[in-house]
C-alpha cells in the first residue's frame, strides 16, 4: 500500500513542470514556515507567562522575606521592652517633680492610680497631671523630657489641652503619665 502511494508520488512529480516544481517547494517551505513560526510564537507565549509567574513569585518572595524581617524587628523590640519591663520601676513623682523644677513649672494637682493588667504579672502606675496656664514651648519641653528620659519606660497615655480665651498663648493640660512595672 504504502509502495503503491509512493510510485504515484514519484510519477506525479517527474510528470510537473520545473516551474511547478518550484512553486510546489516554494509553497512547501512557506507552509513549513508558517507552522515553524506558529510554534515558535506558541512556545515565546507559553515562556513569556511562566517569566510572569515567575516574578509574581519573586515578588511575593521578596514581600514575604521583607514581613519576615519587620516581624523579626518587632520581636526583638517586644524581648527588649520585656527585659526593660523587667527592671522597670520608675518613680513617677520623684521623675515629674525632677522635670517640672528643671522647666520652673509648678505642679499641684497630682493624683496616683494602681491597676493590675489583665492576664499579665503587671502592675501599670499612672499619675494624673493638671496643670494650668503653660506657654507652648513649655508643654513641649515638659511632654519630651518625659518620654526621653533615661530611667525606664514612661509614656503619656492621654493628653488634654485648652487654649485661655483671655491670653491664647497660655495652655491648661491634663496630663496621664503611665508606667509599667513587674508584680
Amino acid at each position: 500500500m504504502l509502495q503503491v502511494i509512493k510510485e504515484r508520488l514519484y510519477v506525479w512529480y517527474e510528470s510537473i513542470k520545473r516551474q511547478e516544481k518550484d512553486y510546489f517547494f516554494l509553497s512547501l517551505l512557506i507552509i513549513i514556515l508558517f507552522f515553524c513560526s506558529f510554534g515558535f510564537y506558541s512556545i515565546l507565549s507559553i515562556f513569556d507567562d511562566k517569566m510572569k509567574k515567575i516574578q509574581k513569585v519573586k515578588y511575593k518572595l521578596e514581600e514575604f522575606y521583607a514581613l519576615e524581617d519587620k516581624y523579626n524587628i518587632s520581636l526583638i523590640n517586644k524581648r527588649m521592652y520585656y527585659k526593660l519591663l523587667q527592671n522597670n520601676c520608675v518613680p513617677l513623682f520623684a521623675l515629674l517633680q525632677k522635670i517640672s523644677d528643671d522647666l520652673l513649672i509648678e505642679l499641684n494637682d497630682l493624683q496616683e492610680n494602681k491597676r493590675v493588667i489583665l492576664e499579665s504579672t503587671y502592675i501599670e502606675t499612672s499619675v494624673i497631671l493638671n496643670v494650668k496656664n503653660l506657654l507652648f514651648n513649655k508643654v513641649y519641653s515638659f511632654l519630651e523630657q518625659i518620654e526621653n528620659n533615661d530611667i525606664g519606660i514612661v509614656k503619656i497615655t492621654k493628653l488634654n489641652f485648652k487654649l485661655k480665651l483671655k491670653d491664647p498663648l497660655l495652655l491648661d493640660i491634663c496630663i496621664i503619665v503611665s508606667t509599667w512595672s513587674k508584680v
